[in-house]
């Protein structure tokens, strides 16, 4: 994507102040945007994405070296899967073990919390198969009725954006999102991310997915722009509301303290 942010925006963006962008970048040529003629910084979606995750890791304790050193191996290398991502951008964070009991219960916890709410959300969701999808094709239209942006991604034969549905996005067969099934819902009130893999099984062994799931604001806005990233990688053409150019408010520590305990939970479930 090209440059297009003045360092003002950037700034704006991430709460970063413009002397200090100025320095990571004498000190560690971190971000190195673009100059145009006259000497004016250009920087790109790539670059706000990489200060972000600067100030996250800060946030969370890490030396700015450190944090500059990782933001540049996160952006060198883009993630075939949401749940690719999330691990890698969250190395702390344990999958749990889960059949499609569990994966079916938790993803229509998060759709029915979002058609509850009536939130402007952005959605996003991978089905591995069209024939998946079908089953729960209406209530996804209903939930892109209510939502800003709702995109799913399954083995579609070819792109299709039509309103009051959901952007259809291909995978290939052989992409890894074929194998992954998940679910962001990213409201300006709730937000929840759920993000699986299914392990490869024996002929009439059950299907297994290792799968992370939150709602953590940061970790749910870290998911919308992920996805985001792997449907305009495969072509389609999505605004997203100004919010979640934004970082996401650190979450609250109740609801850290009940989200921990709820993983709790569902591990026992599952």
């Amino acid at each position: 994507m090209s440059a297009a942010f003045g360092i003002g925006t950037v700034s704006a963006r991430t709460g970063v102040p413009e002397a200090v962008l100025r320095s990571w970048e004498a000190r560690y040529g971190f971000p190195r945007p673009e100059r145009l003629p006259g000497g004016h910084r250009r920087y790109s979606d790539a670059d706000v994405e990489g200060v972000l995750s600067v100030v996250r890791d800060r946030d969370a304790g890490m030396s700015l070296p450190a944090a500059i050193e990782r933001a540049r191996s996160l952006g060198a290398e883009p993630s075939p899967t949401i749940f690719a991502a999330l691990r890698r951008a969250r190395p702390h964070l344990v999958p749990h073990l889960g059949g499609v009991r569990t994966m079916l219960a938790m993803s229509r916890a998060i759709e029915d919390e979002v058609l509850a709410r009536g939130d402007r959300a952005v959605l996003f969701a991978s089905f591995q198969r069209v024939r998946f999808y079908e089953r729960s094709r209406p209530r996804w239209r209903e939930l892109a009725r209510a939502a800003d942006t709702a995109c799913v991604f399954a083995d579609f034969r070819s792109r299709r954006a039509r309103a009051g549905h959901p952007a259809e996005i291909p995978v290939g067969r052989d992409h890894p999102m074929a194998r992954e099934w998940s679910v962001v819902a990213d409201g300006p009130v709730f937000g929840a991310v759920l993000a699986g893999w299914e392990r490869p099984a024996e002929p009439g062994e059950p299907r297994a997915f290792e799968y992370l799931w939150s709602i953590d604001p940061e970790l749910v806005r870290d998911a919308t722009r992920l996805a985001a990233e792997l449907a305009r990688g495969a072509g389609a053409k999505l605004v997203l509301p100004e919010r979640t150019a934004s970082p996401a408010p650190p979450a609250d520590p109740a609801v850290q303290d009940l989200s921990s305990l709820t993983q709790r939970m569902v591990s026992y479930l599952a």
